[in-house]
């Protein structure tokens, strides 16, 4: 489970701002469906709704949480490609500036804490150091520039600049850490799913197609198509086909076609923008739920409000579903829907802002606050108080 996440000059951020999931013993309530205890003394929240204005920087967090688990899946290609996007600073202060990301999560046994951290040097494009380390102090490895001066790998090479040490190690024919190696990139892997495709609409089939296994390997297939039902899809069917029209869309000779009363068709011909973002990020959301993993969902744009709050109630540890694994999952959405504020069993721990103030973006919990409560959030967001100026933040002591 992530516990917190931090981050410093990238894109709009650029002072320290903290992503906290660690829930104060007095908060916690014993029956709250949104909360996991762990090793007996530590509460970890499961839900994150991440509220801000159009630019504030709810985007550019996600997306820096996002490329941190890329770069460490054990993928050389998708750990460069990941280190070259997060070197991007906040150009008007800190363009010369070293960016800082760190991490605190469980491993999936829930019984060891690791903190992870990573600073670029934006200068000079590269990996400046990187570091995984037990919450006892025990360093698995400590990487400086191009090398590795600690931990538990003795390894003497050079390390590429845009490669994470995980990554790049992982690509090493005969490696003698093996099963060291498979251990901590299980890690990240297991800590956050992320599916490897894009999330576009324009690319719905193929990632649904690209599912259909997995979900058939899983017994979900049928449920999937049951949650797709409450946005009218009658039916879903992957079938075999060859391509007499250059507008059919095919995958390795395969059609998703969808079906809608007495007609069917395929899928990205009949179905709506709303209705392929939603397909897609179902696809997150199930296997996050299987697998008690994170799930990160930018925007759930044009699906109505009552659908949004029916699959974050599938984050909850008293629904009775025979497909989940663990009780660990968890869930961060940016939303602007509102209505969201009012979820029963939500506290406002989980609910957070960014707001962006001299072009300088920060993330505030709503619980830091002195004069907000469950019951009135909505109504004071609709009245702009969060449009706030940092003079005019009380905070709770």
């Amino acid at each position: 489970m992530l516990k917190k996440f931090s981050i410093s000059n990238y894109r709009s951020f650029y002072n320290e701002s903290v992503l906290d999931f660690t829930i104060n013993t007095n908060a916690y309530k014993n029956d709250n469906p949104y909360i996991k205890k762990i090793n007996d003394n530590e509460y970890i929240s499961k839900l994150c709704l991440l509220y801000g204005y159009n630019g504030s920087g709810k985007s550019n967090l996600i997306n820096a949480l996002k490329y941190i688990f890329y770069s460490n899946n054990g993928y050389i290609s998708s750990s460069d490609d990941s280190i070259k996007k997060l070197l991007d600073p906040n150009m008007i202060y800190g363009k010369d500036e070293n960016s800082r990301f760190y991490l605190e999560f469980y491993s999936y046994d829930e019984v060891v804490c690791y903190k992870y951290e990573l600073i670029l040097d934006n200068k000079n494009k590269k990996i400046y150091s990187e570091k995984l380390i037990k919450n006892d102090d025990t360093i698995i490895f400590e990487r400086y520039l191009n090398v590795i001066k600690g931990g538990i790998f003795n390894y003497d090479k050079i390390i590429p600049d845009t490669n994470t040490f995980l990554s790049f190690i992982n690509t090493e024919e005969g490696n003698k850490y093996r099963e060291e190696i498979n251990y901590y990139i299980s890690l990240f892997k297991n800590l956050c799913f992320l599916f490897p495709f894009t999330n576009e609409a324009d690319f719905s089939s193929y990632a649904i197609v690209e599912a259909f296994d997995y979900f058939n390997k899983y017994n979900i297939w049928d449920l999937y198509k049951k949650l797709l039902s409450f946005i009218d899809i009658d039916d879903l069917n992957i079938e075999d086909s060859i391509s007499t029209n250059e507008f059919v869309l095919m995958f390795d000779n395969k059609r998703l076609l969808s079906k809608h009363d007495c007609y069917s068709n395929d899928f990205d011909e009949v179905e709506s923008e709303g209705s392929k973002i939603y397909a897609i990020n179902l696809i997150y959301i199930l296997v996050s739920i299987i697998n008690g993993t994170l799930s990160i969902v930018d925007e759930f744009n044009g699906v109505h409000s009552e659908l949004l709050e029916f699959v974050i109630n599938l984050f909850r540890n008293d629904i009775s579903l025979s497909y989940i694994k663990k009780d660990t999952s968890q869930l961060i959405l940016s939303t602007h829907d509102i209505t969201l504020m009012s979820i029963d069993n939500t506290m406002l721990y989980n609910y957070c802002l960014i707001n962006k103030e001299n072009n300088i973006s920060n993330i505030y919990r709503i619980d830091c606050f002195n004069n907000f409560t469950i019951e009135n959030l909505e109504k004071e967001y609709r009245r702009n108080r969060f449009g706030f100026s940092r003079k005019n933040i009380y905070f709770n002591d």
